[in-house]
């Protein structure tokens, strides 16, 4: 059963996460009327709601307890170039940091050292790291490859690195320690849409997606391709890692609306599965666990969320109400279920029972 909350005036839903809470998790909402809402999932009721962005909120990252100087954070990025970050627990602004290049699109979380820091980018070419227990700016990062338009973290054997997509279709790796980059691939023929990375044998791979329609993993360290996943006849709009009984699958959501699913054991370059259920674009892909199993949720321009098991393959059709575009997924774990949360570019905020 989906139940519809009342978002009159909030604006198109561009973010969506969870922050831990005594029962289970709350859903965080990024408005484009500059607010951030922490909802009770379970009743749909907002419980806080946090002021100071002077536009659209486009990106939420969270820093849990211990992650950062001892205690959580949940960070805020706006289109009016701050980042707002936020203590866990009584949700007290701490910082407020300013942006180099306008908007702030991408917000991911970074481990370095033995400390979290928080990575972002905007509508330019530069990442900035800051220290969200200080919010202190530890480097400015400088990419030549054009727009910025996604980021990831790796891990390595001496920690984690940062990497970027850019509109050239470059991919970077980033050393945080240092803010040099380490390596530099011509991933895609163009603008680089998505990363993920992505468990492996010898350690974390990195997947890309571009409007190439290409799927590609990369070991960080070479630039050769371990794997290319082709069969997407658009740009790859989202990637999302789904663990199995039988392994990993990493599964790619594409403006030639399909979702599909590839294997990681190296048995088959081709889709495991594809699934046509959309009809428009691809934007969300969300992993999902129900019942101690793992489900994909994918959501498009079509207002239509797809709830497919990549292990049977069955697929269930949820409908948004607006049928708008959606924008946003994340799962809530509550203490006796868990709920889906999907967000519209019309404002529509649903929450169905899984």
């Amino acid at each position: 059963m989906a139940r519809e909350i009342e978002t009159e005036a909030q604006g198109p839903v561009w973010a969506l996460a969870t922050v831990p809470a005594d029962d289970g998790e709350l859903l965080v909402r990024g408005g484009a009327d500059g607010m951030v809402r922490l909802i009770d999932a379970g009743s749909g009721e907002t419980l806080r709601s946090l002021s100071g962005h002077a536009g659209p909120v486009r990106s939420l990252a969270v820093i849990p307890a211990g992650g950062s100087g001892g205690f959580g954070v949940l960070a805020s990025g706006g289109v009016d170039g701050t980042v707002r970050i936020w203590s866990l627990g009584d949700y007290e602004l701490q910082h407020e940091v300013r942006f180099l290049d306008g908007e702030v699109w991408a917000l991911v979380p970074l481990r370095l050292g033995e400390r979290m820091c928080l990575a972002g980018t905007g509508s330019g070419s530069r990442i900035q790291l800051w220290d969200p227990a200080s919010g202190q700016q530890l480097r400015t990062l400088g990419e030549t490859g054009g727009r910025i338009w996604a980021l990831a973290q790796v891990a390595v054997d001496h920690g984690e690195l940062l990497v970027s997509g850019a509109a050239d279709g470059t991919i970077r790796f980033w050393d945080p320690h240092t803010g040099q980059s380490v390596q530099t691939i011509k991933a895609h023929e163009s603008t680089v849409w998505a990363l993920a990375a992505v468990p492996g044998p010898d350690g974390e791979l990195l997947a890309s997606g571009g409007a190439d329609g290409v799927v590609r993993l990369w070991r960080p360290g070479s630039a050769r391709t371990v794997r290319a996943f082709a069969g997407h006849a658009s740009t790859v709009r989202a990637l999302a890692v789904v663990s199995t009984s039988d392994g990993e699958v990493l599964a790619s959501g594409s403006a030639d609306s399909t979702v599909r699913l590839w294997r990681l054991d190296g048995s088959d370059s081709g889709p495991a599965h594809t699934f046509s259920g959309h009809f428009g674009e691809v934007w969300a892909l969300a992993p999902v666990r129900v019942a101690g199993r793992m489900l994909l949720a994918s959501g498009g321009v079509d207002g239509t969320i797809q709830l497919v098991d990549p292990t049977t393959y069955r697929t269930e059709s949820l409908l948004l109400a607006g049928a708008s575009t959606v924008w946003a997924l994340s799962s809530v774990a509550l203490p006796d279920r868990t709920l889906l949360a999907s967000g519209g570019v019309d404002g529509t905020m649903l929450l169905t029972n899984l």
